[in-house]
């Protein structure tokens, strides 16, 4: 799912008094929503703005410093798609020796960045910890650092070995104001996706969660993120959109839809959020919803240059080009692509992506020599998501439609 950086908004409602606020207070939980809505909004510059301040306002709190070092990597996974839906609902995603077919690269000054910072978020925290042990504020601060290294390391990296020990500290700090404030259901974020991927993970982890008395259960998960979806207090645009992507990873591609069409209500400056709604009309073989949905997308980008957090029209294009020759409309899939290529603004992921697209779509109309051309250009770019594996196989066999 092309999100989340991918990624999706958290409405601000009004604050919820008395067990719901958990170990927090309700101006704290005030600000932390304002953090959040800048960051699902795609307006990092506001998120940052907002996270230092609260670093400037207490230096020894690690508050800020856990949502400037959020506001990092979700910068990251929007700038490289991280969380793109096609990517997340592989089959073979949590399995480590296929990880690196989907690791990205991650800008080397951001990803510096968010190390120091979040490296400065666990010192504070357990500095705090040691003079007050049970300050489950703290602690519920401490996992969410912990929350930010591993979804880093999963997303970005493809490090399943070391988001698991760091989502497995997660899990341990947000468990510990779980049993003291069952209903502060943002702690069930954290819990319910850790349940979740601990029940998908490949054998070796599983045993290790069986040694550390974990046993992941996908479902238990999904039912943690749907309470933490309708209760939290700031964090329910997280558990939206992991649903979002378990729901997809699952085929259940209508619920995906629907909690997209939701978000896509409330804040339809978050471009990835359409995106998304393409991709799973895509999978629902539902190709006129998918065009008018990225038409109408690449109409607004390009009239409002510049308002999407740096979203190209190439991508919407490569997009709309496979949603073309997927309703068999193959003259407007090659007109689509050759125009992405063609984009003096297009990045060198999107014109991979792009050169891919149009050789499968040459290869059905019956020109396979320029369908090869296309497939040698994506050999010599960089890697999408596996692009270089797919170019290999198709200089192989022209491609068929399934």
């Amino acid at each position: 799912m092309r999100i989340l950086p991918r990624l999706l908004a958290i409405a601000i409602q009004p604050l919820t008094l008395g067990a719901a606020a958990g170990p927090f207070q309700d101006q704290e939980i005030k600000v932390m929503r304002e953090v959040m809505d800048a960051i699902y909004r795609t307006d990092y510059v506001r998120s940052e703005r907002l996270s230092r301040q609260l670093m400037a306002d207490a230096p020894d709190d690690p508050i800020g410093y856990v949502f400037l070092a959020r506001t990092i990597w979700q910068q990251e996974l929007s700038r490289t798609q991280a969380l793109a839906l096609n990517r997340f609902a592989a089959p073979d995603f949590f399995v480590e020796k296929q990880m690196r077919k989907y690791k990205l690269q991650p800008d080397p000054k951001a990803e510096v960045e968010f190390d120091r910072i979040s490296q400065q978020a666990i010192a504070k925290a357990r500095e705090r910890l040691k003079t007050a042990p049970d300050d489950l504020r703290t602690w519920f601060l401490l996992g969410l650092a912990h929350q930010n290294v591993a979804t880093f390391n999963a997303s970005l990296e493809g490090s399943w070995k070391k988001a698991f020990f760091a989502g497995e500290s997660t899990r341990r700090a947000h468990e510990r104001v779980h049993v003291r404030y069952p209903d502060f259901a943002d702690a069930l974020v954290s819990l319910g996706v850790y349940e979740y991927v601990a029940g998908s993970v490949n054998w070796f982890y599983r045993l290790w969660g069986a040694l550390l008395g974990i046993h992941g259960d996908q479902q238990r998960g999904l039912a943690n993120l749907e309470k933490a979806a309708r209760e939290s207090a700031f964090l329910g645009g997280d558990a939206q959109s992991m649903l979002v992507l378990l729901h997809a990873r699952e085929r259940k591609y209508q619920l995906a839809f629907d909690v997209l069409a939701e978000l896509r209500r409330e804040y339809p400056e978050n471009y990835f959020v359409p995106m998304d709604q393409g991709t799973l009309a895509l999978k629902m073989n539902q190709t006129g919803v998918a065009v008018a949905i990225y038409r109408e997308l690449l109409d607004r980008v390009e009239k409002q240059p510049g308002s999407g957090s740096g979203f190209e029209p190439a991508a919407i294009l490569n997009q709309l080009g496979i949603a073309h020759r997927m309703g068999g409309e193959l003259s407007a899939s090659r007109e689509t692509l050759e125009r992405a290529l063609s984009s003096p603004a297009s990045s060198e992921r999107a014109r991979a992506v792009a050169h891919l697209e149009l050789g499968k779509t040459l290869d059905l109309d019956g020109r396979r020599e320029e369908a090869v051309a296309h497939y040698r250009q994506v050999k010599a770019a960089m890697d999408v998501v596996g692009s270089l594996e797919e170019a290999e196989r198709l200089l192989e066999r022209p491609y068929r439609e399934r």
